[in-house]
């Protein structure tokens, strides 16, 4: 229902339904950790990547368990811009992170923003 109101509304065509498949771990989400006020952001350098995603479910799993991922040619390009900040950071010590921000598809808006923090983890799967 919520995919069906609201600007993205008149989308609803081009949207595909939430997973009917119940998530059966329970994690708490610490909203602490999260829109902070000393939030920076200003750079030097830094990195940005846009995630698309078929729906705002994803999305929502993606902050939920705080796992980003992408298809497995996206992850290869996220993995060598992180590694590539990486590279940037030893010879100058100047901060380059990278930054994903989120959309969903057709939805004409970003639904979040998040860092890399490490590496691509090519042989964990969430099951999901």
């Amino acid at each position: 229902m919520e995919m069906t109101r609201g600007p993205r509304g008149r989308y609803n065509n081009f949207l595909l339904k939430p997973s009917l498949v119940k998530d059966a771990l329970v994690i708490t989400i610490c909203k602490d950790e999260y829109n902070l006020s000393d939030f920076q952001t200003e750079y030097e350098t830094a990195k940005f990547n846009v995630i698309k995603s078929f729906n705002e479910d994803e999305v929502h799993k993606s902050v939920k368990y705080n796992v980003w991922t992408s298809t497995p040619n996206g992850n290869k390009k996220l993995n060598a811009a992180f590694l590539d900040a990486e590279a940037k950071l030893r010879p100058t010590g100047t901060k380059c992170p990278v930054f994903l921000f989120f959309s969903v598809n057709a939805s004409r808006q970003f639904v979040g923003v998040a860092e890399i923090l490490g590496p691509v983890d090519f042989k964990k799967d969430m099951n999901f």
